[in-house]
């Protein structure tokens, strides 16, 4: 469990004034369950798995905006967020092993996941007119609250993910294997929108991780080569986007996919020494990125050949595929 709590003031002049505190918990509780067994040539693990989270933000922030002495005075605004976010998980798994031969096996095994995720919040904001004595006054041109919204609101998610190898000992110091595993990241809600619509949720993002290598040991064992390809392709890739200050939203934007080689060595000259040498080579790239907007100024990874004029407050519509170049890569290390 986690509490926190802030109290928040700034003042960049005298006539410039906020205040917003803020309140934060959190509760986990997370169960596993599992059974491992091995009969004769069938080895394997099975089991169920439980989750719960629960999150609480209770948000408040008032800027007075200039007084009634100041030339274009700036409007002020009372604004609070009250957001209750409950997450439940259950999952249950199976994993077997098949030892064909002695020195070749098969596993295969998969994994239902069911999620149910609530968002249940009420933001409200106020606007004042810029400079009313006492900063007391609600402009006449805005309706009551105009910026209420208030959700309660369920997303239910479930997945079956599968996963297959085959292992073969070719030799007693070398194992050569290869995998493919599905994996599966669930939706849920952009807390920061203001509208029941395509735009306060995101859907999941799939992925299948695809590898094969060889782990082999040397010269009665003093050296280690450990050397794998490996290849992954995403689908409904949840993609972060920055639409305003400290503000984020997320978005199912494309497909992508990472090809890979890596090389572990590792080199023991003699008792007490060991020389490690790991490398890394990736090739990745967003597969599909189709039209996505972004509230100006926030246009981002343009060609530094490109200029953009933008009105404030437009929203421009761009095609990333031509101008999204400079995150080349979806990871910057291999997990």
């Amino acid at each position: 469990r986690t509490d926190q709590s802030i109290a928040g003031q700034g003042s960049a002049t005298e006539v410039a004034y906020s205040f917003g505190p803020q309140k934060y918990y959190e509760y986990q509780l997370s169960e596993e369950f599992t059974l491992i067994h091995n009969y004769g040539p069938i080895s394997g693990v099975a089991g169920l798995y439980y989750y719960y989270d629960h999150q609480y933000y209770e948000v408040f922030a008032v800027n007075p905006g200039g007084n009634a002495k100041v030339t274009a005075a700036s409007a002020g605004s009372v604004t609070g967020q009250n957001t209750f976010d409950p997450t439940v998980s259950r999952a249950a798994f199976i994993q077997e092993k098949y030892q064909i031969t002695p020195t070749i096996s098969i596993t295969a095994g998969a994994r239902y996941t069911q999620e149910q995720k609530g968002l249940n919040t009420y933001n409200f904001s106020e606007v004042y007119n810029p400079g009313a004595p006492n900063h007391l006054q609600i402009s006449n041109t805005i309706a009551p609250q105009p910026g209420l919204f208030v959700a309660d609101i369920v997303y239910n998610a479930h997945a079956l993910t599968p996963k297959f190898g085959v292992d073969w000992q070719a030799t007693p110091d070398m194992l050569l294997y290869a995998t493919a595993t599905n994996g599966y990241k669930s939706g849920g809600f952009n807390e920061t929108g203001r509208a029941i619509g395509p735009a306060l949720f995101y859907g999941p993002e799939f992925m299948w991780a695809y590898e094969a290598g060889i782990k082999s040991d040397w010269f009665d064992h003093t050296l280690r080569v450990n050397l794998a390809y490996f290849r992954y392709q995403w689908k409904g890739l949840q993609f972060k986007s920055s639409i305003g200050p400290s503000t984020v939203s997320t978005s199912n934007a494309g497909d992508a996919r990472t090809n890979g080689l890596e090389a572990t060595i590792s080199y023991k000259p003699q008792p007490g020494l060991t020389v490690d040498l790991h490398a890394t080579l990736l090739d990745a790239k967003y597969v599909s990125f189709p039209a996505y907007s972004f509230p100006s100024p926030f246009t981002p990874y343009l060609p530094a050949s490109t200029i953009v004029t933008t009105v404030v407050g437009s929203t421009p519509t761009r095609s990333l595929s031509s101008i999204c170049e400079r995150p080349s890569s979806s990871n910057s290390a291999r997990k």
